[in-house]
């Protein structure tokens, strides 16, 4: 039971990571056209590097420590633009993905 709860977490933390970093290039582009390109590419180089390094079914799965802490990483990046305004918002998180990667390590 928990095994599933902490996968289904394990999947939103991933869409809400993905839509983060979506937001972060968004806003950077002045024009409409580099906007849609940049998410596009953002989604795309996301989902190749999940899929490749850090799904249950890799193809190059990094495990141990180093896999650990590089998931966290991706993981937890796009919350740190919020740390001035929402402080306990990045705290909360980062204690989320933790918890949720030390469950996932448990298997």
């Amino acid at each position: 039971m928990l095994q599933t709860i902490n996968d289904i977490l394990s999947f939103l933390l991933e869409l809400v990571a993905l839509f983060l970093y979506s937001l972060w290039v968004y806003r950077v582009p002045h024009s409409l056209f580099k906007k849609f390109l940049w998410v596009f590419l953002i989604i795309t180089m996301f989902a190749v590097v999940w899929g490749l390094f850090f799904s249950p079914k890799a193809k190059y799965p990094i495990s141990g420590s180093l896999g650990w802490l590089l998931k966290f990483c991706v993981l937890f990046i796009p919350f740190i633009p919020f740390a001035n305004e929402l402080p306990v918002l990045v705290i909360t998180m980062a204690v989320i993905t933790f918890l949720n990667l030390w469950v996932q390590s448990l298997k």
